[in-house]
């Protein structure tokens, strides 16, 4: 051992090893070089799936706790709006005819019957012909761009969906009262 002095000055054996003894915790000198396959800063456990889930279902709990929902769940039809029935009829039959345009409706035989005066007004009236105009001239431009890239004449093929691509289904409607 190497002699050295104690903190009040007494002679005292210094140890051979790098590591210094000040407590009961061994404390790595400055100096000392690491054992092979150890680093030189002494290190903690790194963290276990328990505590990274801990975290994480703190962090959601915070979030979930300040969000508002973004869709409302609806429970029943919606009721008169503002003057009586006719106003809730036409905000039914408005969203159950998005529902049908977006094929969202299911099967369905029949117009609702609260819904036949909407179907009638919109038959008879300035928009169904300017939807029909839209859509003839949309398939009238695609038309000429398929037999514009016709390739050595050949001509594409046609098959039209007769009952409601070419035909109208007011008649239809007219005679069933609209429903």
């Amino acid at each position: 051992p190497i002699l050295a002095k104690d903190s009040h000055g007494a002679p005292c054996a210094r140890p051979t090893s790098p590591v210094i003894a000040k407590s009961s915790k061994a404390i790595p000198s400055p100096t000392a070089k690491p054992e092979p396959g150890r680093s030189p800063i002494p290190s903690q456990s790194p963290p276990t799936m328990r505590h990274i889930l801990l975290v994480l279902a703190a962090a959601a709990a915070v979030v979930v706790a300040g969000a508002e929902p973004v869709l409302r769940q609806v429970t029943d039809f919606p009721t008169a709006v503002s003057s009586g029935v006719s106003d809730a009829d036409a905000l039914f039959c408005d969203s159950w005819r998005l529902s049908v345009e977006t094929a969202n409706a299911g099967p369905w035989r029949t117009v609702p019957a609260r819904c036949g005066a909407s179907v009638r007004a919109y038959m008879e009236g300035e928009r169904y012909a300017s939807d029909s105009a839209v859509a003839a001239a949309e398939s009238l431009a695609f038309a000429a761009q398929a037999f514009a890239s016709g390739v050595g004449g050949a001509m594409p093929a046609w098959v039209f969906d007769v009952d409601e691509t070419l035909l109208s289904n007011a008649p239809y409607y007219a005679v069933s009262g609209w429903g």
